[in-house]
């Protein structure tokens, strides 16, 4: 079970998060295995992963792929899963970049053993806004704005477009 510890500093809800914070803390050992790629001086690109001290027990491999993807390799008596955290370009971004980091991507899931179960976390820097009528089993009911440039590419890439 995962118990995240999570706190928005810029919450209206500050005081109350900081109680619920602090009695989280107390109850919380930390340990754990982390892997981060980028550019620590730029803050520009960089994927992490923190993994606690049962998931790291399960942890056979790991590859930082690119400053924008990496993997870890997890095997369980009943399954082997593939996590890759990836960290798509913003919309500023050169589409040559763009191209590169969702063919890299592709690259990496071509690779993959069909009776591997894979998961993909990252943030794709996409609106979708919130007209599910078209995607309705890829988006939630909380979308914002109106769809962008990455948001319909993420959603054709969840497609296998």
């Amino acid at each position: 079970m995962v118990k995240p510890l999570l706190t928005n500093m810029k919450s209206p809800f500050r005081k109350h998060g900081e109680k619920a914070v602090a009695r989280r803390k107390s109850a919380v050992t930390v340990r754990c295995l982390k892997s981060y790629s980028g550019k620590a001086e730029s803050h520009l690109v960089g994927v992490a992963a923190i993994l606690g001290p049962k998931v790291t027990k399960t942890l056979c491999s790991w590859k930082l792929v690119s400053e924008r993807t990496q993997y870890a390799r997890f095997i369980s008596n009943n399954a082997k899963l593939l996590l890759i955290v990836c960290y798509a370009p913003t919309t500023d971004a050169d589409d040559t970049l763009e191209d590169e980091f969702y063919d890299n991507l592709q690259s990496l899931i071509d690779s993959i053993p069909l009776q591997e179960v894979t998961c993909i976390l990252g943030d794709f820097n996409g609106k979708v806004g919130q007209d599910r009528s078209y995607f309705p089993e890829l988006m939630g009911h909380h979308g914002l704005g109106t769809i962008n440039e990455n948001g319909a590419r993420g959603i054709g890439y969840g497609y296998g477009e």
